[in-house]
């Protein structure tokens, strides 16, 4: 962590730089100033993480640099150095947040006990902080799977209308004029599995989607990949602009897709693929489609052909199909 050191005394500033550099806490001193308002100046460049600040100071004391740094910047924490003779006035620092005080003369286990509360505190708050943004983004991961969930989901059939006004993909796919919908299937596995504990649920499917983003994500594929919001083993994928790919590279890369699954992660995965749709109102009957040609035993029994079905409709739709 990083620590910035305000007093007119320049001994004094020597002095705690000495002393804090001698407690190999992991603490380093980024910088100095003389009074409240270089401080100011130099905290933005500085982004220290604890402020040892002196009280009475010319220029701008203690007290006005602390009130102006808390209005205008975040992320410091502020400890306040001051005689005996300003320590009532120091108090009002509570009012501002100031975490705690040190008397002069500085004790040096006064200052090491001072800064390890202030350490602590600013790990609680990170580990917070942390907490709060990793549940933001599964908030938001959760409702984006919600969202795209209720797309695909929607009964096939239906056209235009209310339907379509309400059904949006993202800004990418407004263009597309053709679609195909491709489901895998992740078979149950029980942890802990190789190297996944026990309440690892989420890391294996992010190693499973990872995996079929590098297979599947090409210069020439524009693809959506997310996991189902009702069916927890299932992800879907929909690639827009079909027509325009190899369906013979794209099928042999679906299939790759198994192998690897298999190989380096010992779970069982089928596939499957919908009819190629010519608008997003229709991506739901792909959806369908695929979702069908995934289940277990619907499929051809070779384990690196499972989907074959599907694959085989999209390249004879394509008339690529190869033998």
């Amino acid at each position: 962590m990083k620590v910035m050191i305000v007093d007119d005394e320049p001994y004094l500033r020597e002095g705690l730089r000495i002393k804090i550099g001698k407690m190999n806490l992991g603490l380093t001193v980024v910088g100095e100033a003389g009074d409240g308002q270089e401080a100011i100046e130099k905290l933005p460049v500085l982004s220290p993480d604890i402020v040892l600040t002196d009280i009475r100071m010319p220029v701008a004391d203690g007290l006005t640099f602390i009130r102006e740094a808390k209005e205008r910047y975040e992320g410091s924490h502020f400890i306040i150095i001051s005689g005996y003779e300003d320590f009532d006035y120091a108090k009002k620092g509570i009012q501002y947040d100031v975490q705690d005080y040190i008397l002069k003369p500085v004790d040096t286990d006064e200052l090491r006990e001072s800064l390890m509360r202030m350490m602590s505190k600013i790990a609680e708050e990170r580990k917070r902080a942390s907490a709060a943004s990793r549940l933001a983004i599964r908030n938001e991961e959760i409702s984006r799977q919600t969202e795209l969930t209720r797309i695909v989901q929607q009964l096939p059939g239906i056209e235009g209308g209310e339907r379509e006004g309400r059904t949006e993909l993202p800004d990418a796919f407004a263009r597309s004029k053709s679609f195909v919908a491709i489901v895998y299937e992740l078979q149950p596995v029980k942890l802990p599995h190789r190297s996944f504990e026990k309440g690892d649920e989420e890391l294996l499917f992010f190693a499973v989607m990872n995996m079929i983003s590098e297979l599947l994500e090409t210069p020439e594929r524009r693809g959506l990949l997310f996991r189902h919001a009702i069916e927890e083993r299932r992800l879907v994928y929909v690639l827009a602009d079909i027509r325009y790919m190899n369906a013979v590279l794209l099928a042999q890369d679906l299939t790759k897709v198994i192998d690897d699954v298999r190989n380096y992660l010992s779970l069982g995965i089928t596939v499957g693929c919908g009819r190629i749709v010519s608008s997003q109102c229709r991506i739901n009957s792909s959806y369908y489609q695929a979702a069908r040609a995934s289940r277990p035993g619907a499929l051809w029994s070779v384990p690196r052909i499972c989907g074959a079905a599907g694959i085989d409709r999209l390249l004879s739709q394509r008339g690529d199909r190869r033998r």
